[in-house]
Formats: structure tokens, sequence, C-alpha cells
């Protein structure tokens, strides 16, 4: 059985259509990536997908003109979305015993691939309800190019059309072409195979692309490009005197605003809900207003967009906020006695292929940026956050939904290690770190593993 035979059922959404293999299912690492870089250059796979998966989630990197062209993820019940080029590597890097897989393909499957994470589906709705022929015979008339995709039992076939014609049908099982010289042919007679069960069918009219802004640059480039930032954190004050809070600068950035959910939290009414960014983007820091009501300010003057050097000051409200190097942190002799909060940041959420520290607030959810991505259907994009306020962890739902504590549902409560949370399909469980784990977390050096060394 081909790979692609089970591909829908072990991970996150359903199988796309297969291609050649340049290499399968090898362990995943930075060198992986290195490994496409020279193949890519060598011509070896000029057009095709990079897909790195572990238990519960596919992540996707389509390929063209030799070079990374779109990131995406796939998730359950037939979701997709975008995922920055930059972040590839970092969200790749988050999965457990995660494998990758390359894979050729001609360019028109690209294409086709791409609409599917790009686009909107002007059709959506399964083949107990829509006839395939009239839905065909209807795109013909129009003389319009589309992607037509067809999902059952965990495996997808797809369906080029140019000018309403059938240009090219691609299916991720050998056993599913039917054989025969005409594409619309051998996919409608996958789609009515007699006995088979319906399927979903997704009609996609062809689109601008888009373009994510790092297509055409090569793994090592955007690696390079996409150097984390320095240890800093966001510190608020009211004013310029009274210090509110400081906050852990994550590389995704920080969104500030009056919406709970925003990880600069202001309740004030002069704040918008989501009223502005600080980012981190090619080795410098910048500050983005967000559309707000009242503005944003660097230095009193009001920007929409502005880079933002550490100890510069951004004004919103009647608040003050700038970047500061984070403090240092202890040594060898000053954790002899370890607070409680130096034991919480030895504490990581784990499970469903995702491990990921409790530093700070830690967001569950489906939609894009979040820090860990859960599935099924009642999942909202922003679901829960986990907390940690410093006296302990703690989580809180969003919108009147909960999460399962140990098997009980709540929408608020404390946590703590050995703590098991469900969330949608998606399960996760507060564990420990491990010693060199938690070294690493508290900035201390393991004697017997000096550096250089």
């Amino acid at each position: 059985m081909r790979e692609a035979e089970t591909a829908g059922r072990e991970f996150g959404g359903a199988a796309l259509p297969w291609g050649d293999a340049v290499f399968s299912r090898v362990a995943y690492g930075s060198e992986v990536l290195a490994r496409v870089d020279r193949l890519c250059a060598d011509g070896l796979c000029a057009s095709g997908r990079l897909e790195v998966s572990s238990a519960g989630r596919r992540l996707v990197c389509l390929i063209r003109n030799g070079a990374p062209l779109l990131g995406g993820e796939l998730e359950g019940e037939g979701r997709r979305r975008i995922l920055p080029l930059r972040r590839f590597h970092d969200q790749a890097e988050q999965l457990s015993e995660a494998t990758a897989t390359l894979l050729r393909h001609d360019e028109r499957l690209v294409a086709l691939l791409a609409s599917l994470f790009c686009a909107t589906p002007d059709l959506l709705a399964s083949t107990r309800h829509v006839d395939p022929y009239r839905v065909l015979d209807g795109l013909g008339q129009e003389a319009v190019d589309a992607s037509v995709a067809f999902e059952r039992e965990g495996a997808m076939a797809l369906l080029g059309l140019t000018a309403g014609k059938a240009t090219g049908v691609y299916f991720a099982r050998e056993r599913d072409d039917p054989g025969g010289d005409d594409p619309a042919e051998r996919f409608l007679l996958h789609v009515l195979e007699a006995g088979a069960p319906p399927g979903r069918l997704e009609i996609y009219r062809s689109a601008e692309e888009a373009r994510d802004p790092d297509a055409g640059k090569s793994f090592g480039e955007l690696s390079e490009e996409g150097s984390p930032p320095p240890p800093v954190e966001v510190l608020v004050r009211i004013g310029r005197e009274r210090e509110l809070a400081r906050r852990p600068f994550t590389a995704r950035g920080v969104v500030i605003g009056r919406d709970s959910r925003c990880e600069v939290f202001l309740d004030n009414l002069a704040v918008s809900r989501r009223h502005a960014r600080i980012g981190w983007e090619r080795d410098r820091f910048f500050v983005e207003d967000l559309g707000s009501a009242n503005g944003t300010r660097l230095h009193g003057e009001g920007v929409r967009i502005a880079d933002l050097e550490v100890g510069d000051e951004v004004e919103i409200g009647k608040f003050t906020l700038s970047l500061e190097m984070q403090r240092p942190r202890p040594g060898v002799q000053e954790t002899m006695f370890l607070s409680a909060r130096s034991i919480k940041a030895g504490l990581q959420l784990e499970g469903d292929g995702q491990r990921v520290r409790l530093l700070g607030s830690v967001i569950i959810g489906k939609g894009q940026g979040v820090d860990v991505a859960a599935r099924g259907m009642g999942v909202r994009p922003v679901h829960a956050r986990v907390e940690d306020r410093g006296d302990g962890l703690r989580l809180t739902c969003f919108g009147g939904v909960k999460v399962k504590v140990n098997g009980t549902s709540v929408s608020q409560c404390a946590l703590s290690s050995g703590d098991r949370l469900s969330v949608g399909r998606s399960t996760f469980t507060i564990t420990a770190l491990d010693a060199a784990g938690l070294a690493e977390t508290l900035g201390i050096v393991d004697p017997s593993h000096p550096k250089g060394g």
C-alpha cells in the first residue's frame, strides 16, 4: 500500500494527489530543508511539494520554479490555512517525531493545489445533493478556469479546467484512477463509482494567486532572514512613570488591544479591541497600527507602521509601551532555591504532535498564528488561553466555549502539572521538561557540558 493510501487517516486533512517521490518519510530537521534546496538547485524538483507530518498535523510547502511558493496546513473536516513561509520551519520543529516527504509535480498540479489554500470555494456540497455531471457541464458552458476537488474516505482527486475544458486530473491513490484518455470522464467515473459512499465536492474558480511575500527564496534564505528576535520584553506603563506589566516578546509578535485575547490587554475605552501590533521581521522590530479609532503614536507622532528600536516609546491612549532587554536570568548559584515562577518555567503543554513551553501566555485554537493548534468542528479560531499570572497557571476560554480539564467541562480554572486538556478532538497534557530543557529555559549552563566542549 502506498503512503498516500493512509495519509488522510494518519494525519490532519485528506491525502492530496500523489506525485513522484524524491524522498519519503525521513526524520524532519533543518537538514531536510537544506537537502530540498540542493535538489531544487540541481533541477531535480522544479515543481512539487514538501510535506511535514506528525500525528494530527500536516504542513505543506508548494514549490515552483525550484523555490518555495506557498506554505499551508491541512486540518480536519477539509479545512486548510495558509502558513507564511517564514514560519514553516518553526511550525515544523514543534511537531513531535515529524517526517518529511518531497514529491515532484507538474506546474499545473502545483497551481491547482495553491487554489485549495488561497481561494474560497464557489461551491461546497456533498455529492448526495449535487449532480457532478451538471456541475461540470455548467462550468464548461461558462468557459471558466476552475479547480474541482473531490474528497472521499480521506483521499482527494483534483480536476483542472481551462476555459471550461478539462486539462488534467490527479488522484491520491492509484486504485481511484479508472483510466482512460478524457480527464473529465476519469474524474466523474471515480466520483460516481458504483457502491462507493458520497463525498465532498468543491469548486474553485480561478482567482488572483495569494502570493507569499517571500516566494522564490530558498529555505536557506528564509532561515537567515527569519532569525529569531533578541531577548526582549514589552514594558507597559501608565504615562511614563508607573509600570503596569511586562510581557515576553515572542517571534510571532504581540497584539495590543482591549480584546481579552490580545497578548497585551489594555482595559480602557480609548484603546480599540485590536489596536496595534509590535512585530519582528527581517531583523527589525516594527510597530503597526491596526486601524484603531484613536491612533498609535511613536515619540508623539502618529504612525501607521514604523521601525521600532529598543527603548522607543509607543503611546496608546494613556499607556506607554516600550521594548526592553529581558532581565538577566538566574545563574546556577541563584537557582539553589527556585521560586514558584521558576518552577512553572519547567512546564510544557504536550499533545497532538505539539510541544509548547508554558511561558507567559499560550493561545489554543484553530486560527492562524495560535501557539497550539486544536482540531474539531467546535474549536474556535481563538478558543482558550493558558497564562502564567505569577501565582499559578490559569485557563481562560473565550466566547462562551469550554475546555474539558481532567474530564470536566470548564470555562476557566487553575491548572497544574499532570492536568489533561481536551479541546475538540485534540488532547494535551501539562508535563514537566526534562533536566536539559529546564536548564535551557532558566538559562542555566550544565557544568558537565560547557559551551564549546
